[in-house]
């Protein structure tokens, strides 16, 4: 997958992402603001890291709504619509993401959940290629 950060794409729709956040392998969703090479003088190692801004969780249940029976087995979330994190202000996990922390797309959409706007993901999950027969 190749993602697109959303300070330099016409949307953010190649933005969002899964990202393990933890050594714990703890998940959260966000979108990849810039894309950074580090670069060592002095060894010459480079490595790729993305400045992620992350979503806020909504209060919101799927309890009640059309998503009610499907929204563990296919992963959904429920977000603030266009809000984000501030690690300046409050609990938030690093904005700063090594590359291989990336682990799947996803798409967002924005409903309305018990009179609330909502912003819901699903993860892409990569499954393994299929072999051709």
């Amino acid at each position: 997958m190749r993602y697109q950060a959303s300070s330099r794409a016409p949307t953010p729709v190649d933005s969002m992402v899964l990202a393990r956040v933890s050594g714990a392998g703890q998940t959260w969703i966000g979108e990849i603001e810039h894309i950074v090479l580090y670069s060592h003088q002095a060894d010459g190692a480079q490595e790729l890291f993305a400045y992620v801004r992350w979503l806020k969780p909504s209060l919101q249940s799927f309890e009640g709504t059309p998503w009610q029976d499907i929204y563990r087995a296919f992963s959904l979330q429920a977000w603030e619509p266009e809000v984000f994190l501030n690690p300046s202000t409050g609990p938030s996990p690093s904005s700063v993401v090594a590359l291989s922390d990336l682990l799947a797309p996803v798409a967002r959409h924005t409903v309305n959940l018990h009179g609330h706007k909502t912003c819901i993901t699903l993860p892409l999950h990569r499954s393994p290629a299929a072999v051709l027969t």
